[in-house]
């Protein structure tokens, strides 16, 4: 009986060779790994989603009637999703950003400013030489990575071009 109480002791009833935290010890480094990829792509998900919401955003200034239904909340599910998703990132910016020529033509700046940042956070994070670079998965997805960097800043500049053009009285 002492021998089954020595034995029930020192193995805790567990199995052999099996001591507390060494069942599923293998978990660790592959949890890990998937969540170094999983960063990079959240990042890039993350960034895709505030490019097309501010870009959406800016682009709904151009039309007078949807930007007027969007501001009086009469632009449907849609718009009202729109912009609880992006005023709570542009309104700090506005104050900065007041600029006379654009307020004078009905164009707020602040879309355009909020997709710099984002651009800027982008390279920092996942561009060419950023921080998360190195866990990408695969080159493929970090070429998807910068495809998009680059596309995001060719709508800023064309965005930026187009409101010069307008506030200048080409456009």
């Amino acid at each position: 009986m002492a021998a089954a109480a020595g034995t029930a002791r020192r193995g805790g009833g567990r199995g052999r060779g099996r001591g507390p935290g060494r069942a599923g010890a293998g978990a660790g480094p592959a949890a890990a790994a998937v969540a170094a990829a999983a960063l990079p792509l959240a990042v890039w998900g993350g960034s895709l989603g505030a490019h097309g919401a501010f870009g959406l955003r800016f682009a709904l200034q151009w039309f007078p009637r949807a930007e007027r239904g969007r501001r009086e909340g009469k632009g449907g599910p849609a718009l009202a999703a729109l912009t609880s998703l992006t005023e709570p990132a542009l309104r700090p910016l506005r104050p900065f950003l007041d600029a006379g020529l654009l307020r004078r033509e009905g164009l707020d700046g602040t879309p355009l400013a909020a997709m710099a940042a984002v651009i800027l956070l982008d390279d920092t994070l996942i561009g060419a030489d950023g921080l998360l670079t190195g866990l990408a998965p695969s080159a493929g997805l970090q070429d998807l990575f910068l495809l998009e960097i680059n596309a995001a800043k060719i709508y800023v500049l064309a965005a930026f071009l187009a409101t010069s053009l307008r506030v200048c009285g080409v456009l």
